[in-house]
């Protein structure tokens, strides 16, 4: 339904990341528009899905409401660095549903920055009390935070 949706409307609504927090998505302010990987993978999917005229709409999405929205049929792909997790795939807690993912474009992983000493205890990690007083930040909504 969302493939013949987006054909009959010609254009694909893609959701990206509202932030650029992992170098995957940048504005670009002498043409005032979004660029990079996640605007040329929307570009791709649109082609492949509307053909040669293809057209895409950007929709900016958060790690709190990126299932919600697609969910809700505000966009028709999320693009938005998205990790495939099991329970996602059968039932997201903020959309209170499962979801069909692509097979992986993209692997990425961790790491720890920050005071050094905190860095050196937290890669060589081998019990919790060994880095005690250490803080970890991560994003809300992501599975770093989960």
């Amino acid at each position: 339904p969302v493939l013949k949706a987006a054909q009959k409307r010609g254009i694909l609504r893609c959701g990206v990341q509202e932030h650029d927090s992992l170098g995957f998505i940048a504005f670009n302010n002498k043409t005032n528009e979004r660029e990079g990987f996640e605007v040329d993978l929307c570009k791709a999917v649109a082609a492949a899905a509307l053909g040669r005229s293809y057209r895409y709409e950007l929709v900016p999405t958060t790690g709190l409401n990126r299932f919600v929205t697609l969910a809700g049929g505000e966009i028709d792909v999320l693009i938005a660095s998205t990790t495939h997790t099991f329970d996602r795939d059968v039932h997201e807690l903020s959309a209170g549903m499962g979801f069909s993912f692509s097979s992986p474009y993209l692997y990425d992983g961790m790491t720890f920055n920050g005071v050094p000493e905190f860095v050196t205890c937290a890669d060589k990690l081998s019990a919790v009390e060994d880095c005690t007083g250490i803080l970890i930040c991560s994003i809300l909504g992501t599975t770093w935070y989960e």
